[in-house]
């Protein structure tokens, strides 16, 4: 007989469980509180009609700031520009605007921007002609000493480039910004303070223009570590007050009776589905808990990336990208915005605090018959979390089942939901099979699972029902 205190199902859940249990959980929900509550002094009134509406007013904001920096700097004397442009505005919503994301857009699809600006790398000819590679974080670093030197070491044709245009907006908004960042300003005004002592200096000892460059060459160089440093605890910093803000908007849409009550009668029909026993441990990359388990025994929950503070200001949630996608390494910048990385902190600062619910030890039990998915998009941000279940079941030897449920959605036909299915579970197995010894096993392994009856995709409707064809 079956251990009923050991789990025998899994069930791993992404946004799509709360955004089918009515929690307005998504990118364009949380946007649209922030546009029309957090900066609604910005925007007219009738920014609060729609999403729609809310989304037209920042985009056309975000294009009139961008026109106005850019005739300040290419057609004014560059440096005695004194006007904000946008005055408080976190720089991870400007990043998001700027480029151009659906609402329809996933979380996933947030994440990927991340990984764009603090670990990708840009294309760019130098003066040589010759292609060289930068990280956005690159870029602004070279922009910084633009500023800080208060001349254009940096030429017209380069700061045109829209990775460059777009990184000399962003930093003149935070020397700008209301809560400017206090480092950054000072480390500008320590450089604009070296170089004009060099330039007094250089009228009695008679310095020529070689020199100079040579001394501004010199100074970027001892200088570029640093700045690389401040301008990187920048993203962080934003990055965690956005977390903050989707922390008080996620608060009070949990306070939803009705999203609770369907949040516990959707977990037990997943649950049910297929007949297994009804002992189970739930595995979610939501931030929410409204699953108390009152249906059958629910061993143990986690919340993989941290779950909502009520009693605190303080966020106990992330964002970030995944560390086996990225090119970053331990040693480079952008690995800190890794999710392995930041979950690591976040798990150590809070060690006693049970911000992530039960021990990870206590989820991924022996003798789990089936691991259930619902509502996550099987986005390459979280490959390295599936990678480590599937090794922890020895997937291609054991007799564990997966099985992947989707349920309808608004605006969409079931058949798009489901062919989406399909492309994003044979795209997961697929590359876990890549990463597999035996690489015959892995590139048989998708059809070892449906062969065996050991992986399914399943409809669901909230009563339990399998989901009707249209």
């Amino acid at each position: 007989m079956k251990d009923i205190t050991k789990a025998s199902q899994l069930i791993v859940l992404g946004n799509g469980f709360d955004l089918h249990c009515g929690l307005k959980s998504s990118y364009k929900d949380f946007l649209y509180y922030v546009i029309t509550q957090k900066y609604a002094e910005y925007f007219p009134n009738d920014s609060e009609k729609s999403p729609e509406k809310a989304f037209e007013y920042f985009k056309e904001y975000l294009k009139t700031g961008e026109e106005m920096f850019d005739k300040w700097y290419f057609e004014s004397i560059n440096f005695n520009m004194s006007s904000q442009i946008f005055p408080d505005i976190n720089i991870w919503y400007l990043i998001l605007f700027h480029e151009n994301l659906k609402q329809s857009s996933n979380w996933s699809d947030i994440e990927s921007v991340i990984e764009k600006y603090v670990s990708d790398k840009f294309i760019f000819d130098n003066d040589k002609e010759k292609q060289i590679q930068k990280t956005f974080i690159d870029i602004l670093v070279d922009v910084f000493f633009n500023y800080g030197f208060e001349v254009n070491i940096l030429s017209e044709d380069t700061m045109k480039q829209a990775e460059y245009n777009f990184a000399g907006l962003l930093l003149y908004h935070i020397l700008k910004r209301d809560d400017g960042c206090y480092e950054i300003e000072t480390k500008v005004n320590e450089l604009k303070t070296a170089y004009k002592n060099y330039k007094s200096r250089s009228r009695w000892i008679g310095a020529d223009v070689d020199k100079e460059k040579e001394f501004v060459f010199g100074l970027k160089n001892s200088q570029r570590s640093k700045v690389k440093e401040l301008i990187s605890n920048l993203l962080m910093s934003e990055l965690h007050n956005l977390e903050k803000d989707f922390q008080a908007y996620l608060i009070q849409e949990t306070e939803r009776e009705e999203y609770k009550s369907k949040a516990e009668n959707f977990l037990q029909t997943i649950v049910i589905e297929g007949g297994y026993p009804s002992s189970y441990n739930v595995f979610s990359f939501n931030y929410t808990n409204s699953c108390s388990g009152n249906f059958g025994t629910q061993i143990a929950f986690r919340n993989v990336h941290g779950a909502l503070n009520q009693n605190s200001n303080e966020s106990k949630i992330i964002f970030g990208i995944d560390n086996i996608s990225s090119d970053s390494r331990a040693e480079d910048i952008g690995y800190r915005f890794t999710k392995s990385y930041r979950t690591m902190r976040l798990y150590t600062e809070l060690e006693n605090d049970m911000a992530f619910g039960d021990k990870i030890d206590n989820i991924f039990t022996k003798d789990m018959d089936v691991i259930k998915f619902y509502g996550h998009s099987l986005a390459r941000a979280d490959y390295s979390y599936f990678q480590y279940i599937f090794d922890m079941y020895d997937l291609y030897n054991s007799d564990v089942r997966l099985i992947f449920y989707y349920s309808k959605i608004e605006g969409r036909t079931v058949e798009e939901v489901r062919q989406e299915q399909y492309r994003n579970i044979t795209k997961l197995i697929e590359q876990y099979g890549e990463t597999l010894d035996n690489k015959a096993h892995g590139r048989n392994l998708l059809t070892r699972l449906i062969q065996t009856g050991r992986l399914k995709i399943v409809g669901l409707e909230d009563d339990n029902n399998k989901m009707q064809e249209e």
